[in-house]
């Protein structure tokens, strides 16, 4: 869809502001909806939608035939992790998936993906953590997205439930368990050309999410992206708004050259991630685990629903 370059460029340079991490743009806001007007978007999920992914976890082990995990322990150098992936940190029991991190008593030698120094080799390195990821093997975009989670307690743990694909990521929910209160939700870009932009809305909850279960969802559809907990919007995304800066619900009632699109709103598949991680002292999500932190701990998932 052409639009106008100009204005873009404008609203860019209004919206932006560079960060310490290198290359990263946090966009202050797209279009801020009031939380008056959240309320309009508490409805229920439409019938026509078809379910088309699920696991309650009511085996004994991790189904591989939905399910990409970590074997052999490879993983990419992320963010600023201390933790080396291991498929035997998967625990299914009694209906729940437990993605266990442990100190291990023994520093555990391990391969790293060195992507950070541009040659995207691999190098070995020594990890004294060991945590658990589990991704989809199937990639999806426009859909219904739905876990319900219980976060582990204590420092050191960064938990997270997140869509991934080409060229874009969805943070459903990230959490620093040393302040389990705080629901963050970001949406990330990382253009072909251009600097990773990214936005984040962060929600303080009066109860912490390490004490029971809650249900996480997106719903993502052509126009906009609706962000839950417990079924209560908390955040909606517009790939569109007008020239004076109004959402667009249906971009397709516009004149293309009289609306922006938000550059980080996701336009590709994207498969479906869920990990518990262990941050160092450079991480956004730190403090580091300390002596207190309890170990083992777990990022419990009691079901994964995914509708079209």
């Amino acid at each position: 869809m052409k639009k106008s370059v100009i204005p873009l460029l404008l609203l860019l340079l209004c919206f932006c502001s560079h960060t310490k991490a290198q290359s990263t743009y946090r966009l202050k806001s797209w279009v801020k909806t009031k939380p008056s007007e959240l309320s309009a978007y508490n409805k229920p999920m439409p019938e026509a939608w078809e379910l088309v992914f699920e696991d309650n976890f009511d085996g004994s082990r991790i189904d591989t035939g939905k399910w990409h995990t970590s074997t052999n322990g490879w993983k990419r150098n992320h963010a600023n992790n201390l933790h080396y992936y291991m498929d035997e940190n998967i625990v299914v029991k009694e209906g729940v998936a437990m993605l266990v991190a442990k100190r291990e008593p023994n520093v555990r030698k391990g391969w790293f993906a060195d992507v950070d120094n541009g040659n995207g080799g691999w190098r070995e390195q020594l990890f004294e953590y060991t945590s658990a990821i589990i991704e989809t093997k199937e990639k999806y975009d426009h859909g219904f997205f739905e876990a319900r989670c219980r976060i582990p307690y204590g420092r050191g743990f960064w938990p997270a439930f997140w869509l991934f694909g080409e060229g874009g990521e969805i943070d459903i929910f990230e959490f620093n368990t040393a302040k389990p209160k705080k629901h963050y939700i970001t949406v990330h870009s990382w253009p072909e050309n251009g600097q990773h932009q990214q936005i984040t809305t962060v929600w303080r909850s009066p109860v912490s999410f390490s004490e029971e279960f809650h249900t996480f969802s997106l719903e993502w559809d052509k126009w906009k992206m609706v962000f839950r907990v417990d079924g209560i919007v908390r955040r909606v995304d517009f790939r569109y708004i007008t020239l004076d800066g109004k959402a667009v619900e249906d971009a397709s009632q516009f004149d293309p050259d009289n609306i922006l699109e938000n550059p980080v709103f996701p336009t590709r598949k994207q498969c479906v991630k869920l990990n518990l991680a262990i941050p160092d002292e450079n991480s956004s999500f730190q403090p580091m685990p300390n002596a207190r932190t309890p170990f083992p701990s777990s990022l419990d998932i009691d079901y994964i629903r995914i509708y079209n």
